[in-house]
Order: C-alpha cells, then sequence, then structure tokens
C-alpha cells in the first residue's frame, strides 16, 4: 500500500493535490494500491472521483507535528510502507516520527532544508542545476531531479489548434490576490475589448460573481468553472496567464506561450528562473503589489501578441522539450521501487 499525506484549501495551492492524484493513478496503473490522508481538503470528490480511498485526520491542516502519531497509526493499521508527502508544513520532527514506520517519499519545492527522508524529488530544476543534491550531500537520501519528473495530469501535451481563445487566464484554486478579478476589469479597457478571454476560476475565488458580471458585459469574455478538461482549453488557447506553480508544466506541455505571476516564495524564485531560461515572461509577486503584476502581466502580453509564428513556434518547441507529460509516470516507477 503507498500512502499520500496531501491538504488543499485557501492557503495550500490544489496543485499539490491534482499532482499526488497524477501519480496514484500511474500507480494504479501499474498494479499498486494507493490512499490519500488528509486533515483538510477543499477538492476531496477529486480523490474519490480518481477512485482512491481518502482519509480525514481530525487535526489541525497545518501543525504537521500534531497529527503525527494519528498518522502513523492509520499508516500501520493500513498497510502502508511508502508515504509521498507533498506540504510545505511538514516538520523535521514529523519526518523523524514517521521514519522507523514507513519509506517517506518527499516532494520538495522549496529545498531550503535537508529532511530525515528515505528520498526527495525537486523537479523544478534545470540541466547542470545540481541544488537538491548539494542539499542532501551525505545524508544518504535518494536524491532525484529534473523536469522529466513533472507529474502532469493525463491528457496535457495534446496538441490543439489553438484557436478557441486568444488569452487563457488561470490563477489557481482560491486566488487570495484577486488578479482573476483585476484582470478582467483590466480586459474591459478598449485595447482588449477584440481579445477572447477564457477566465477559468477555482472552486474557492471569491471573485466569481464579480468577474461573472464583468464577462455579461464584455462580449468576448468567458467563465468557466468545476471544469475537467483544463488541457482541452489550454490546447484551444493562444497565449496564456498563469501562477507559477503547476499550471507553468501544463502550458509548456501544452505548446501555449504564457506569462507567469507568484503568490508565494518556490513560485517567485521559479517565475524568475523560467524567465531567464527564455521559457515565458515573469509578471513579479502578487504579494509584493497585485496591480503591478497584472499591469506586468498586460505588457507581457502585447510582448507575446507581437511575436512572429516563427519566434512562437520556436518557443513552443523549447518548452515542449522540457516539460513532455511524462513525469507522473516516471515518478510511480520511482516510488515502487521503494515500496518493493
Amino acid at each position: 500500500m503507498i500512502g499520500f499525506r496531501i491538504d488543499a484549501n485557501e492557503k495550500v495551492a490544489t496543485g499539490h493535490m491534482f499532482r499526488c492524484i497524477s501519480i496514484a493513478k500511474k500507480l494504479a496503473a501499474l498494479g499498486e494500491e494507493c490512499i490519500f490522508f488528509t486533515c483538510e481538503t477543499s477538492d476531496a470528490v477529486a480523490v474519490t472521483h480518481a477512485g482512491f480511498r481518502l482519509i480525514r485526520l481530525p487535526l489541525s491542516w497545518n501543525d504537521w507535528d500534531e497529527n503525527v502519531d494519528l498518522l502513523k497509526g492509520e499508516c500501520a493499521r493500513r498497510g502502508v510502507r511508502t508515504l509521498v508527502v507533498d506540504s510545505y508544513y511538514a516538520t523535521e520532527n514529523f519526518f523523524k516520527s514517521l521514519s522507523d514506520t514507513v519509506a517517506v517519499f518527499y516532494l520538495d519545492d522549496i529545498c531550503e532544508k535537508a529532511y530525515p527522508v528515505h528520498s526527495v524529488l525537486h523537479y523544478s530544476e534545470w540541466d547542470g542545476d545540481d541544488v537538491i543534491e548539494k542539499l542532501y550531500a551525505g545524508t544518504g537520501t535518494r536524491v532525484y531531479s529534473g523536469m522529466k519528473y513533472v507529474p502532469l495530469r493525463e491528457g496535457f501535451g495534446r496538441e490543439g489548434a489553438h484557436d478557441e481563445y486568444d488569452v487563457l487566464v488561470t490563477t489557481g484554486g482560491s486566488d487570495a490576490y484577486h488578479i482573476s478579478l483585476l484582470l478582467a476589469r483590466k480586459f474591459m479597457g478598449e485595447e482588449w475589448r477584440d481579445k477572447r478571454i477564457c477566465m477559468v476560476l477555482g472552486k474557492m475565488n471569491n471573485d466569481a460573481d464579480e468577474i461573472s458580471r464583468i464577462a455579461a458585459e464584455h462580449r468576448n469574455m468567458t467563465v468557466l468553472r468545476n471544469i475537467s478538461n483544463m488541457d482541452e482549453i489550454i490546447s484551444e488557447s493562444h497565449f496564456a496567464v498563469c501562477a507559477g506553480g503547476i499550471s507553468v508544466y501544463e502550458m509548456m506541455a501544452g505548446g501555449t506561450p504564457f506569462t507567469c505571476f507568484a503568490f508565494s516564495d518556490d513560485q517567485k524564485i521559479f517565475g524568475e528562473r523560467l524567465s531567464e531560461h527564455g521559457h515565458c515572461t515573469y509578471a513579479g509577486d502578487a504579494r509584493d503589489d497585485a496591480n503591478a503584476v497584472v499591469e506586468n502581466v498586460s505588457n507581457n502580453l502585447r510582448a507575446l501578441f507581437s511575436m512572429s509564428d516563427a519566434e512562437r513556434q520556436v518557443l513552443i518547441d523549447k518548452n515542449k522539450n522540457t516539460a513532455d507529460g511524462n513525469g507522473a509516470e516516471r515518478i510511480a516507477e520511482l516510488i515502487i521501487g521503494i515500496n518493493r
């Protein structure tokens, strides 16, 4: 049995949950049984709809030291031998407490500290970088890195016509900094009136009603909620605006040039590096100034629209060669090796 410890709410991006579901699906296809553990998730149906059992731990989602003994008991009772952990809130004490019970496979996005885990994966790393290797040098932890391990959902990487929407906007599950709303207002301006805009809103987006009202006044703006075909929407979009999480890789695999922004430390670092490597343009950190991010997004979109077809194709090929959509299967094979 392979377990996954995740949470999803207004503070924790739903991308953590969906990438774990992608990995679990590949594990299941390879004959492994999977189970999910959570203290809080806004979208439990996504786990159960994917065919996996979800166990709720009656504890605080942001106090991982508090819930470790209960989690250890659940793992022992259900025969979990390997536990995949995907959270910024996991602590050193949490990992130490688990080490005598299960082999922990940790998805580490930030790489600030070496934890006592069996294996660690950092996929937001370019060839030639060795951040995670240096961090864990001499610890005995198995280290895996590189964008070949990006765990995208099934369907991403398909080729589409990119002719349904001019601009796709997707800002995550909750959009705590109101980027979608600010962009919707921006797109009401004359410059953007003739552009076909698609706003994909997460379930926890508190601005959905206001954005829908704006869309009703903008004949070329479409609002989508609770969709299950994001891969198709990406393949139908010419350009995109997204937060710097898993959506970045979905755009790369889907062949949609994009500009991205950040609302967490790892997204800031990654967005800046993506821009440095020429994969996209970076619009800034919403935590610092959301309005400035929106202005930067506008400028970056103008630059994208000014590209020639040849320049756009070069960028598409560059991104597709970096994220090919097969990372979840590669991770599943690593985990199976550990579990057996």
